[in-house]
This record gives structure tokens, C-alpha cells and sequence, in this order.
């Protein structure tokens, strides 16, 4: 008999110890998934893309809040039009040219880029590039335009609309098209931007600047929010 109860003694006191010890291995587990979860979420937050495949792998997977256009590569991209309200777009792409589609966007930083051709509505760019060129197309409208490169080279050619152009740092500024009318605003900070226009502008400067208006370029305005600021304008339109 006592050994019958010492047998099962023994098997309850293993089976308890079983019991205890595996607890704590599943509670591990379960916290590495669920770290790894979090991890897994995080990393979809931001996408980094480099070809047309990978982009629209990341639009459609829904889960981004930032894809980055990355790549040296001379490259075509298209965004195409979808609801992606909230999604920022970041590019670094020297040689790339991009078309986009998408309206609603959070926001465009374009750190480099070959060309940006615009076809959609009420989006809103942050242009840092050295040297960048952006069409806004027949029926796009662009929200703001905002230049923060220093010394950068700027061509924006509008032949649908821009809302506001805002240039925050000196840059060379080339702006065309068929718009009715671009409307620029150049900050205190962007002392020595030079502006050559071919389409009719209505400059408002707290900067000392250069107007270039050439033909295309009738009723243009240029107006000082200060009036220590100088504005060299040359005229070459059919109009005083």
C-alpha cells in the first residue's frame, strides 16, 4: 500500500511541476508574438519602394502611412487614383519621373526628382529638391506649392491651377503655362529669389527679389508687404 501511494505521490508532484513549468513558456510566447506583432505593424507604417510593382503593392496593402520613393534608377511611376487619405508620400529619386493620379494625399515631399506630373486635386507639396520640375495638368489643382530649398532651381509649369505657391528659401524660379493665374508668396527668409514668369503671376514678396515677366506674362501684379523691400522688375510683355 505505501508503495502504491508513494507511486502516485510521486506522479501528482510530477504532473504539478509539468503544469508549473509550462505556464510561463506559453505566457513567453505569447508575449513574443505579440512583440512581434507590434513590430510587424510598426515597419508597415513606413514603405520604401524602388519599382512600379513594389508601389502599388504598398497602396493596395492599405496599412501604409509613408511610402518612400527611393531609388537612382531612371524609372517611370504611376500613383494611381484610390482613397489614400492620410498616406504621405516622401521622393528621392533623381532620374525617376512620377505620374500621379491620386487625389486627397497627407502630403508630397519631393527630396529629389527628374519631373512630377500632377493630375489630381487638393494635394499639397513640400519641394526640398536642388533642382525639381512639377506640371500641374489641364484639370489638376494643387493646393500649395512650398519651396524650402536654398538656392535650389524651380520649374513649375501650370496649366491647371496652384491655390498658392510659397517660396520660404532664395530659389530660381521658372514659372509657365496657361493658368490664369499663379500666385506666389515669398517669405522674409527668401532674400535674392530671382522669378522669370510666362504666365500671368501675382507676386506678394517681404523679400528683396527679381520679377522677369516675359510674353504671356500680362496682368501681373507685384506687391511688397514691406515697404524697406526691393523689387527689381524687368517688363518684356506687350503690356506697361
Amino acid at each position: 500500500m505505501m508503495r502504491r501511494n508513494f507511486k502516485k505521490m510521486l506522479t501528482v508532484a510530477l504532473a504539478a511541476a509539468m503544469v508549473v513549468t509550462a505556464v510561463p513558456m506559453q505566457s513567453a510566447q505569447a508575449a513574443n508574438v505579440t512583440t512581434f506583432a507590434k513590430k510587424d505593424n510598426k515597419a508597415k507604417k513606413t514603405v520604401v519602394v524602388k519599382t512600379q510593382k513594389e508601389l502599388e503593392a504598398a497602396l493596395k496593402s492599405g496599412t501604409a502611412k509613408k511610402i518612400k520613393i527611393k531609388t537612382n534608377a531612371k524609372v517611370d511611376f504611376k500613383i494611381k487614383a484610390g482613397e489614400y487619405k492620410g498616406l504621405k508620400i516622401v521622393v528621392k529619386a533623381p532620374n525617376a519621373k512620377i505620374k500621379n493620379n491620386a487625389s486627397g494625399l497627407k502630403k508630397i515631399k519631393v527630396d529629389s526628382l527628374a519631373k512630377w506630373t500632377e493630375k489630381a486635386e487638393g494635394n499639397q507639396f513640400v519641394v526640398a529638391a536642388a533642382d525639381s520640375k512639377i506640371v500641374v495638368k489641364k484639370n489638376a489643382a494643387v493646393e500649395s506649392i512650398s519651396y524650402k530649398g536654398e538656392g535650389a532651381k524651380a520649374e513649375l509649369k501650370v496649366q491647371g491651377s496652384v491655390a498658392k505657391v510659397v517660396v520660404e528659401k532664395a530659389v530660381e524660379m521658372v514659372v509657365s503655362g496657361k493658368a490664369e493665374e499663379v500666385v506666389i508668396e515669398v517669405a522674409k527668409t527668401a532674400e535674392g529669389t530671382t522669378i522669370t514668369a510666362t504666365v500671368t503671376v501675382k507676386v506678394e514678396t517681404a523679400a528683396d527679389v527679381k520679377v522677369d515677366l516675359g510674353e504671356g506674362a500680362e496682368g501681373s501684379k507685384v506687391e511688397v508687404t514691406d515697404e524697406d523691400v526691393n523689387v527689381e522688375v524687368k517688363n518684356d510683355t506687350k503690356e506697361d
